[in-house]
């Protein structure tokens, strides 16, 4: 009996770990997403200035939002952009 509890807990402590590794591997992977988002913007705002990123996010919105039923890595991009976008021209126009 003492070694079947020994193993219920191990078997515990190994779900435990995996979940904890999933959601920092999903956390990694937004971190991710979001910087890649910041990267293309970037990108979008030296070649087109602030109209282009704003219309690169308002495109993302109308190309995104219509399909997504919840939070996903693109809608998180678009977000991400938007944000980005607006803080940068609040900074500016101070």
């Amino acid at each position: 009996m003492k070694t079947y509890k020994i193993m219920v807990v191990l078997a515990l402590c190994l779900i435990s770990v995996g979940r904890e590794s999933r959601a920092q591997s999903i956390a990694a992977d937004r971190v991710a997403n979001i910087e890649n988002a910041a990267a293309e913007l970037g990108k979008i705002q030296m070649k087109t200035g602030m109209n282009g990123e704003r219309k690169a996010f308002l495109q993302c919105y109308a190309r995104e939002l219509p399909k997504a039923q919840t939070l996903t890595p693109a809608i998180e991009v678009c977000l991400a952009q938007d944000l980005i976008a607006s803080k940068s021209a609040a900074s500016f126009f101070r």
